[in-house]
């Protein structure tokens, strides 16, 4: 194997080693629990009003295509309705 990588895989074991070494007895400062602890709300609370916002267009659209079938309904019964005064126009 090439001697580099092996000599970059013994650094990554040694720091990554020393880093959980400080982080479980206590050394390691504990910032991106701190920033975590604000970023998370935060961007839990974008992800509901963005939901929400969605939500409310597709409730939106289903309301305005309830409507337009209402009014096609209507215009079939008009239809008919003009269609039957006809017949009874011609008798």
């Amino acid at each position: 194997m090439n001697k580099d990588y092996d000599e970059c895989g013994k650094k990554m074991h040694n720091m990554m080693r020393n880093y959980l070494v400080q982080w479980l007895t206590g050394r390691q400062k504990a910032s991106y629990t701190v920033e975590a602890s604000f970023m998370v709300p935060i961007l839990i609370g974008a992800m509901v009003i963005a939901m929400r916002m969605g939500i409310g267009c597709y409730e939106e659209i289903r309301l305005q295509k309830e409507q337009e079938k209402v009014c096609a309904m209507w215009e079939v019964k008009e239809f008919y309705r003009y269609q039957t005064l006809k017949e009874i126009g011609d008798d």
